[in-house]
């Protein structure tokens, strides 16, 4: 069995969708030092996504959903946050009317 170290989970980014394989480093054989990757296809979640679907989750190991948690999407909730944020702070402000319409002077 492949230990924390030598599983990963390896995200690609394409046409708006995230798609996960599961990487994992095998040994040349017993005892050799050096080896080589595999990546096997897991699934792939949209890019508006914030959480792990029930069905995805159920072939993931805790360790590949924590990952993912830490690198997809936490970071994609946070942004989402910052965004609402923003648009929040934006609306109250009211120099930027004031900024849009000299733009378009």
């Amino acid at each position: 069995a492949a230990t924390a170290l030598e599983r990963t989970m390896i995200l690609k980014n394409d046409a708006g969708r995230t798609y996960l394989y599961r990487s994992r480093w095998v040994p040349k054989g017993p005892g050799v030092p050096h080896g080589y990757s595999t990546q096997e296809y897991v699934g792939a979640v949209g890019a508006d996504v914030e959480s792990l679907p029930e069905a995805l989750a159920a072939v993931l190991t805790p360790e590949e959903r924590r990952q993912l948690e830490d690198r997809l999407f936490a970071p994609r909730r946070r942004a989402r946050e910052e965004a609402e944020r923003r648009a929040a702070a934006r609306q109250v402000d009211p120099r930027w009317r004031l900024e849009e319409a000299l733009r378009l002077v």
